[in-house]
């Protein structure tokens, strides 16, 4: 089963400038086990500022998806955007302060995209594990936001006596995690962000690896720049 439209029109005036409408045809076709496909066909000669207007426009939303938002760096804790991915990387030992400057904008975040936001939350190999009060208070962080959040990915790097500490304690952690959303532990951001685009399908970009290391870069300057 076949549906063919046609649609064309001489001229429109758009934005003051008088300019000559796309000349189209959209073809749907309906296959024995396959979902229909939506086709669109240019007709020849035809010019189209609408056309290149869309293109423009899903150009930025892509652009936009994937920048990296930063929303807070330093005292060696970055905080970003990317897409729907709140990210929290961590260079040392968490302090009530910087907690709470994570929970603040993992609850901003989730707040303006309730079901849609993951968090992932990166520790250098080098950062001390956090005390009880901290456990405790990620634990119920994550518990407090429920089916509003998606997904968790926890990333302890490296493979040394101090991450291996750290990777038993965030374990912990976890386990006291009361959530529907899927949690989970790994050693590394790109295996990490593998498991995040499954859970969350495409909405979460390709270039998250490449943002977080980008965002590392930026906190590490901003800690090196206040050492010398």
């Amino acid at each position: 089963m076949a549906w063919r439209a046609h649609n064309t029109a001489s001229r429109q005036l758009v934005g003051g400038r008088a300019t000559r409408e796309l000349g189209a045809a959209f073809a749907s076709h309906e296959l024995p086990g396959r979902q229909p496909v939506l086709a669109l066909r240019i007709v020849a000669g035809s010019r189209s500022d609408g056309v290149m207007l869309a293109r423009k426009e899903a150009f930025a939303a892509r652009a936009e998806a994937t920048e990296l938002q930063v929303l807070h760096c330093a005292d060696q804790l970055l905080m970003a955007m990317v897409g729907p991915v709140c990210i929290a990387l961590w260079q040392t030992k968490p302090t009530p302060a910087l907690f709470e400057i994570q929970r603040t904008h993992l609850n901003a975040a989730v707040a303006n995209n309730p079901g849609k936001v993951s968090f992932m939350c990166v520790v250098e190999g080098k950062a001390e594990p956090p005390d009880e009060a901290e456990r405790k208070a990620s634990a119920a962080m994550i518990t407090s936001l429920g089916a509003d959040l998606f997904g968790v990915a926890c990333v302890v790097e490296s493979q040394g006596f101090r991450a291996a500490i750290t990777r038993t304690v965030l374990s912990g952690v976890l386990f006291l995690v009361r959530s529907p959303a899927p949690i989970k532990l790994f050693d590394n951001v790109p295996v990490a962000a593998h498991w995040l685009s499954r859970c969350a399908g495409s909405g979460v970009p390709l270039e998250l690896p490449s943002l977080v290391e980008r965002g590392r870069s930026l906190l590490t300057a901003q800690r090196d720049l206040l050492t010398r």
